[in-house]
């Protein structure tokens, strides 16, 4: 038979702050908040608790891969009722009516998702492009964000001012400063 460490968190006087009951716990954003995960049984559950022992959230999405691409900046994502709810580390739902939320890679933008079209946040949760458009990627190396609305592309800036029609037939990245825009041009036969 094999034991099991727990994990938990005592103060140097000795009491305890964490009950040991976790099988692990990771501190979110150095801000006194831990993601931590208990094994009951065969099941695996993770919560969002303070240095008190509070559980700030109970039964936190947990995937194959772990969510600490996401807890890293502070986003909890939690599922009910067949639906996804976000929350900050003080337990507050700061994306009510959204299917998906996801940080891009360096943390400075969100990517949102509603009724299957993609728009971007901040990292505060302010919407910068409303999420209408078919997809958006967000080329942070030169400060700009290109959408798809049909078949046609345009362009806005961090701050979500549209820089260009939604009249291109492609934009790409091609270097840290570079980018590509693709315009077919229709001649008439004779």
């Amino acid at each position: 038979e094999c034991g099991s460490n727990n994990q938990g968190m005592i103060s140097f006087n000795g009491e305890t702050m964490i009950p040991f009951e976790y099988s692990s716990l990771e501190e979110i954003r150095h801000e006194g908040v831990f993601y931590a995960i208990k094994d009951i049984a065969d099941e695996r559950k993770a919560q969002i608790v303070d240095l008190n022992g509070k559980i700030i959230l109970d039964d936190v999405y947990l995937d194959q891969w772990g969510p600490m691409d996401q807890l890293r900046y502070g986003l909890i994502e939690k599922r009910e009722n067949g639906k996804n709810y976000y929350y900050n580390t003080f337990g507050e739902n700061i994306f009510p009516n959204f299917e998906r939320v996801r940080y891009t890679k360096d943390g400075n933008f969100i990517e949102i998702y509603k009724n299957g079209k993609n728009g971007v946040a901040d990292p505060n949760g302010n919407i910068i492009i409303s999420p209408i458009f078919d997809f958006c990627i967000i080329y942070e190396s030169c400060d700009l964000i290109m959408a798809r609305l049909g078949n046609k592309y345009g362009l806005f800036d961090q701050q979500g001012i549209c820089l260009t029609n939604f009249e291109y037939d492609d934009i790409n990245d091609i270097s840290d400063k570079l980018i590509s825009i693709v315009n077919t041009i229709k001649q008439n036969k004779r």
